[in-house]
């Protein structure tokens, strides 16, 4: 099992510490408490009304408790990992300490499922009563009325419908101010929102200046002379694919979800190649004007998205002697194409691969 969360309140000198315990299915995951850190005492209760200990168990749980009163606690958990995606299994509160537990609504997240990968609970210092849930987004519960969850970010005005460009999605953090100020750690950076008089939330990106994008892949053109422009693509984890010649900002391509690997062209920096999660690949001939897709979902040929073999990032190169040819290896399959058409189909590979 994992150590999912850890929560920590004091007051009267006494510090009383609450640990999460997790693992996908394991029935044996549940909340610990202790106030001396050495000794631990499982907090039954929870099991009781969240279900963790009958089948098929939780996942992920998080928890948070009030700073200043450490019988206020609240929790929350995921349902078990199955076919890539966790639904939350629910939201609790027990203010004795984690002796008894009382389930609160479920906020109205339209069915999200990566509560195993994006998920928190954060309870407001100056508002004990009040309790955020990131997930997709970021949600605010007010006690007194049951449902009375408000979604702050709104990252999608509904399922499917493009990024409002207002706050990143999967939220990981959360840090609230003296001043009730909003600080929300997401796949994106930070953002800050702020409360206006009659409660809407402002947002704005506080991310630059940090190192807060992971780079699967990039690329860089070689210009025949220097009057061609520098062509420098990078795909990112959650924040799709970009591109700059080197001296000005980073401009979207296409909107992945997540970019992976890229390629350029040697004798051509006008042609370039893309990829999305899944194998889903695009590439361009004009210099990134447009980029249709050549590979992956909702195509017919070929369509590696659909194999269950293929890696969420799925390796490629392209021949620097051959440019014309670009060669994708997946799991059991050998894809080789011709400017992004599939044209053999190589067996399972076998035998060492050395450097």
């Amino acid at each position: 099992m994992d150590g999912t969360d850890l929560a920590v309140a004091s007051t009267g000198g006494t510090t009383t510490l609450y640990a999460a315990l997790s693992l996908s299915g394991c029935l044996a995951n549940g909340l610990w408490k202790s106030t001396n850190g050495t000794t631990w005492t499982r907090l039954s209760g929870f099991d009781t009304t969240a279900g963790t200990t009958v089948a098929p168990g939780t996942g992920r749980i998080v928890l948070s408790a009030a700073p200043n009163d450490p019988r206020l606690v609240y929790a929350a958990a995921a349902d078990a990992f199955v076919n890539n995606a966790a639904t939350l299994h629910g939201v609790y509160k027990s203010t004795d300490g984690g002796t008894t537990w009382q389930q609160l609504p479920n906020p109205p997240d339209n069915g999200a499922s990566q509560y195993w990968y994006d998920f928190y609970v954060a309870v407001d210092p100056s508002d004990v009563t009040a309790l955020y849930l990131g997930g997709l987004d970021v949600f605010r519960y007010a006690a007194g009325s049951p449902g009375a969850w408000t979604n702050l970010t709104n990252v999608y005005t509904h399922r499917g419908a493009p990024l409002t460009d207002t706050v990143h999605p999967d939220q990981h953090a959360l840090v609230i101010a003296s001043d009730g100020t909003l600080y929300a750690g997401n796949d994106g950076g930070v953002f800050m929102g702020t409360r206006g008089s009659a409660g809407s939330m402002t947002w704005s990106d506080r991310s630059a200046g940090l190192g807060a994008i992971q780079l699967y892949g990039a690329s860089v053109s070689s210009p025949p002379d220097p009057a061609v422009p520098l062509r420098i693509y990078r795909g990112a984890q959650d924040n799709g694919v970009s591109r700059s010649d080197g001296t000005g900002p980073w401009v979207d391509t296409t909107k992945c979800g997540d970019g992976g690997l890229t390629a350029v062209d040697p004798t051509n920096p006008s042609i370039a190649y893309i990829e999305c999660q899944n194998a889903v690949m695009y590439k361009t001939t004009d210099d990134g004007a447009t980029w249709p897709q050549v590979a992956g979902k909702n195509l017919t040929k070929p369509n590696l998205g659909q194999d269950p073999r293929v890696p969420f990032i799925a390796p490629y190169v392209l021949d620097p002697a051959r440019p014309a040819h670009l060669l994708m290896h997946v799991p059991a399959l050998g894809k080789y194409r011709r400017r992004g058409e599939l044209v053999s189909h190589q067996p399972r590979l076998r035998g060492r691969v050395t450097r």
